[in-house]
């Protein structure tokens, strides 16, 4: 979702209806996937992204994906990078992103997805998942229990 639906949703979203709506993919400046590995791109800013999603964060019926590392927007490429990235350098990448959304929504509004088969154009499957442990790594134990398996329970039905 671009930044500007994303008004359409909050409006959809607090229209009385009880229905869950999820944001797909946590927000990121997009861009290109032409930068060279590891840059952000040129597109929108930070400041953009996080009044967007402090906007649907006041929606209580709106849950967050934290995924879609490397959607073809994605503001980061590491087709030409030398190596793929390690989980600690993905996670210092995506913190500024997946951080602040934890922060608005709540551990029992966000939740983790991989974004495989997109993300192995830049990196293995456990680096996904490596660097969410780490970026949630100080969250308590039941925080971090909600954002990989409770969040997901409630929209999906499992």
């Amino acid at each position: 979702m671009h930044v500007n639906a994303v008004p359409a949703l909050a409006i959809a979203s607090t229209s009385g209806c009880d229905t869950n709506c999820e944001r797909n993919q946590s927000d990121t400046p997009t861009g290109p996937a032409a930068n060279p590995p590891g840059r952000r791109s040129t597109g929108q800013t930070e400041g953009t992204l996080l009044a967007s999603m402090r906007e649907l964060a006041c929606c209580p019926n709106v849950t967050v994906k934290l995924g879609g590392i490397l959607m073809s927007l994605a503001n980061f490429d590491f087709r030409g990078a030398d190596r793929p990235p390690t989980s600690d350098e993905v996670g210092g990448l995506w913190r500024p992103y997946i951080e602040p959304c934890l922060e608005m929504f709540g551990a029992d509004r966000c939740m983790v997805s991989s974004n495989f088969p997109v993300d192995k154009a830049g990196f293995g499957y456990g680096t996904v998942w490596n660097m969410f442990k780490r970026i949630v790594g100080g969250s308590s134990s039941d925080e971090r229990a909600v954002i990989f398996d409770g969040t997901a329970r409630r929209p999906y039905r499992t």
